[in-house]
């Protein structure tokens, strides 16, 4: 299943595009980080979008402070392009484990840190109101709120989603150029292999 994930996120990587790459900058309050919207017009599982952001030598970005959070939301909010109908969001890199009754519970950060700031829609995480599995983390612009803003939604991982982007992020300087990513993240994945 694991050699699936890296295949198709390798072959995903020849068919997506790339928005600019930002840097959160210590000085402005920032992590360092650098943050990439990856556009997908096929749509996107995310599983598909996790393996394909440790191919490039990154992870599903993690947004761990309200700071965070609106620094990478600024940065894909813009891009009408990244958005499913205006509403559905870029995937993000929180989970819960498949099969979870309560949708609340045991959500969890891809790079394990602390999960405890949140940034839920009104009435969300809520499985479909009870009627889906949903275990994935996605920015959602609630188009029925009045104002739309960074708010999180709980959604399903399947063939059908309508959700077409991602965000990886970088915990050091990456690499500057689309082949460039292509390369780290081949590299990457293969020492993973070997392990």
């Amino acid at each position: 299943m694991r050699t699936l994930l890296f295949t198709a996120a390798i072959a995903l990587t020849a068919s997506v595009s790339s928005a600019t790459v930002m840097e959160w900058p210590i000085g402005l309050g920032g992590n360092g980080h650098l943050y990439e919207a990856i556009l997908v017009p096929g749509g996107v599982t995310w599983e598909t979008a996790r393996a394909s952001a440790i191919t490039r030598g990154g992870y599903l970005a993690t947004l761990t402070s309200q700071a965070e959070n609106d620094f990478v939301f600024q940065a894909v909010a813009n891009d009408p392009n990244l958005w499913f109908g205006g509403s559905y969001g870029p995937w993000l890199g929180g989970s819960q484990p498949v099969g979870t009754p309560n949708p609340a519970a045991n959500w969890s950060w891809v790079t394990g840190e602390v999960w405890s700031y949140t940034n839920w829609g009104v009435g969300e995480p809520n499985d479909g109101f009870g009627a889906l599995d949903e275990h994935y983390l996605h920015f959602d612009n609630f188009a029925d709120d009045p104002i739309p803003g960074s708010q999180w939604n709980d959604y399903r991982d399947d063939n059908v989603s309508p959700i077409i982007s991602f965000v990886v992020e970088y915990p050091v300087p990456a690499p500057t150029t689309a082949l460039a990513f292509v390369a780290f993240g081949l590299i990457h994945a293969r020492r993973r292999s070997r392990e």
